[in-house]
């Protein structure tokens, strides 16, 4: 997924960010990482049983650039 189509998307899902990504994080890490105040792009609130997640684009896109990357964001 390039710059363009993640900007073109109305909402971004997680599995459009791990798409994005290309294989730097999988989907079940970004979810853990998010529910744990790890991410530097994604938070999540627990609602009842269920998860919500809000991606913010811009430092998804820097993430991506390898801004963020450090010894908390290493790995899968």
């Amino acid at each position: 997924m390039t710059d363009a189509e993640l900007d073109a998307l109305p909402r971004i899902t997680t599995r459009a960010a791990v798409e994005y990504l290309q294989g730097e994080m999988s989907l079940l890490t970004l979810r853990y990482r998010a529910q744990r105040g790890r991410c530097p792009f994604c938070t999540a609130e627990k609602r009842g049983q269920r998860w919500d997640y809000r991606i913010n684009g811009a430092l998804l896109k820097r993430f991506k650039a390898g801004e963020f990357h450090d010894s908390t964001t290493q790995g899968r």
